[in-house]
């Protein structure tokens, strides 16, 4: 998103809302992170400068963790932003989905990251996209959950595209079920 585009997204925004409100600008897609630290501040900033004493503002960040340096998780702490980390599930099945451009695991550099972002007590949220390849080991997952004590998941499934029902990573309805009955037997609770 361009400087222009942001400001107006922002001052439209915020112009719509005459009275008390909770506003969340959220982020995500592809990886917000790329547009760089400097971007966010700005962003940051205008909306500081717009905003009313009846705008209650926060933010939400949705990324893949691999950026995320010290600066990043102060300026993320400092904003009080919530965020949701990428993460694939265990090693093998994540850095299947999610290699970096060099085609380099990414695994533990999100473990890495996550332990920063519980240092500095920053809310985060783990989102998992649930492949047809992850969804036949429901007792797996779960015990991965369990083991690095991720409190918040969300689980959302690969779905094909409409032009390629074969998809080899989506999952069909018939896992759905199977999955959600046997990661449900483990004991989790939403």
């Amino acid at each position: 998103m361009n400087e222009e585009t942001m400001k107006i997204l922002i001052d439209k925004t915020l112009d719509f809302f005459r009275e008390e409100v909770t506003i969340t600008f959220a982020f995500q897609g592809g990886e917000p992170t790329v547009a760089g630290l400097d971007y966010f501040r700005r962003f940051i900033r205008r909306v500081n400068l717009k905003k009313k004493s009846y705008h209650l503002i926060q933010y939400a960040l949705q990324t893949n963790a691999t950026l995320l340096n010290d600066e990043w998780i102060r300026f993320l702490k400092q904003n009080r932003f919530l965020v949701g980390v990428s993460l694939d599930g265990y090693a093998a099945q994540h850095n299947a989905m999610r290699p970096d451009a060099k085609g380099q695991g990414t695994f533990a550099r999100i473990l890495e990251n996550i332990e920063k972002l519980r240092q500095a007590k920053i809310d985060f949220n783990i989102l998992t996209v649930l492949t047809r390849q992850l969804a036949e080991h429901p007792k797996e997952l779960f015990e991965f959950y369990l083991e690095h004590h991720f409190d918040y998941i969300q689980l959302i499934p690969c779905l094909p595209p409409l032009e390629e029902l074969n998809d080899p990573y989506s999952r069909h309805r018939r896992l759905s079920s199977g999955f959600t009955t046997n990661f449900s037997s483990c004991g989790w609770k939403n």
